[in-house]
């Protein structure tokens, strides 16, 4: 298993489809399980009688579901709220790869202001630029 966590606008997306087009492993963008489990481990109203071990085989059961055939590689793209998870990560898959991708700031709010200009005033992102 492969991990790649990323910044929005990084080019995590291009990377995920030539990925996916080697065919070489299964590709799984943002799979909403395992953002779902970095929620419910991150949540600050956090079940108290929760311990370490409970933390582990969800965190296990996860990627067992993600993850069922043993004989595939997988790539997983996934944000970077993902590195809350990943010392329990290692621990169940301990020959995981993992990779961050992140861009420049300016190119990346570039990137963002293009993307949803529709949704931010017009006011707002010529302030942004000045």
């Amino acid at each position: 298993v492969a991990i790649l966590y990323n910044i929005g606008r990084c080019g995590s997306t291009l990377l995920t489809s030539i990925v996916s087009k080697t065919r070489q492993c299964r590709v799984l963008s943002e799979p909403k399980a395992l953002l779902d489990v970095v929620n419910i481990l991150t949540a600050k109203e956090r079940v108290i009688s929760r311990d370490a071990a409970e933390y582990y085989d969800l965190v296990k059961e996860t990627f067992i579901l993600l993850t069922p055939d043993l004989n595939r590689k997988y790539f997983i793209k996934t944000h970077s709220q993902i590195i809350y998870l990943l010392p329990l990560v290692h621990q169940v898959l301990p020959g995981m790869k993992e990779s961050y991708m992140h861009r420049a700031m300016r190119p990346t709010m570039t990137s963002v202001m293009r993307a949803f200009s529709s949704m931010v005033p017009m006011w707002l992102a010529e302030k942004m630029f000045i």
